[in-house]
């Protein structure tokens, strides 16, 4: 079971970033993520041929880092400024990414062209679920289902928080110093957030990018997806719900959320908005945290503090000084910096 120094667990942005600067450094890294697809939040979805941005609306970049980062892509498809027509912007999730002058952007191609990017030339292995962690000697053993037990020096999960708390848990718990961590981690508020995707045909467009109803009582966010394809492409909206429904219907068969959602969604743009061609729903259990939430940095946890052996990070953007995309991001270069370190 002779495996690679590092393990990421987590094929989203952070676990793809710390992969990447791990690789840059020469440290040998595997990613594994139970999805078929790289990019967690970060999420496109193509219906009938053509993408549609499910979980974020657009990128947007603050520190030298980042912009540096999303610089990076193909400058093909980038529609700067997206989105420019914003009703009630100061209920967004992060409001400042909409002031003017912001590095912010779409892509015709889609939000997730950014973690495929980040995801070039690593060793990812999608559709693997890791299902355990244990200490198996001097390394750490990671048990996948469907596939043979995977070795490493260091295991970096970079999960949903309540998910990566679930399998980092019950091998830690034990270590020193690591129940402190724990329950910092366990305190974490997260955001769950109900979507449906929702296509409207040759409808006319709506006057707006996104919206943030102040009046609505279930819907969050209207995003107009349409407003960053081809010219001719079919009218679509995503309908994003705020967090106390999203927690209510969170059980609830899709169907029945779905239709509740549309419904508002016509009570405030109009009947056409309540009789969709199509729809798709997806429940983001752990959608986001609070910028007030975050804990500031990586939970590191050792099983002999001080001395070469097993460790154990847990990453992500409810584990950097700020809270999104970009400290997802931000999570995985220093996490990887640190392992990077002498001793």
């Amino acid at each position: 079971m002779n495996g690679p120094q590092v393990v990421v667990v987590g094929a989203g942005v952070a676990g793809l970033a710390c992969a990447q600067e791990l690789t840059r450094r020469r440290i040998p890294a595997v990613v594994l993520d139970r999805a078929r697809g790289v990019g967690g939040r970060c999420a496109t979805r193509h219906v009938d041929g053509r993408p549609v941005d499910f979980g974020t609306f657009y990128l947007h970049a603050a520190s030298d880092e980042f912009v540096a980062a999303l610089g990076e892509l193909d400058p093909a498809g980038r529609i700067d400024g997206w989105p420019e027509r914003v009703r009630e912007p100061k209920l967004a999730c992060q409001p400042d990414s909409l002031l003017p002058g912001t590095v912010r952007f779409a892509r015709r191609d889609g939000v997730s062209v950014f973690p495929k990017h980040l995801a070039r030339g690593l060793d990812v292995r999608l559709e693997r679920r890791v299902t355990a962690l244990a200490a198996d000697g001097p390394r750490l053993r990671l048990e996948v289902a469907g596939a043979g037990p995977l070795e490493a020096d260091v295991v970096v999960v970079a999960g949903a928080v309540t998910e990566s708390l679930a399998l980092v848990e019950p091998l830690v718990a034990g270590w020193p110093d690591a129940a402190a961590g724990l329950e910092r981690i366990r305190a974490v508020p997260f955001i769950s957030t109900l979507t449906v995707m929702a296509g409207y045909g040759d409808a006319p467009q709506p006057d707006f990018d996104a919206w943030f109803p102040f009046e609505a009582t279930m819907l969050h966010a209207i995003g107009n997806d349409s407003s960053k394809r081809e010219a001719g492409a079919e009218m679509v909206l995503v309908l994003q719900a705020r967090p106390g429904f999203s927690v209510e219907y969170m059980d609830r068969p899709p169907a029945e959320w779905t239709g509740e959602l549309v419904w508002e969604a016509a009570e405030l743009l109009g009947p056409w908005a309540g009789r969709p061609r199509w729809t798709q729903s997806h429940a983001w259990h752990t959608a986001r945290v609070l910028p007030r939430d975050v804990l500031g940095g990586a939970m590191v946890f050792e099983r002999e503090p001080g001395r070469a052996g097993p460790r154990v990070a847990v990453i992500g953007d409810a584990f950097a000084k700020s809270a999104g995309m970009e400290a997802a991001y931000e999570s995985g270069v220093a996490m990887a910096a640190r392992i990077a370190a002498p001793g």
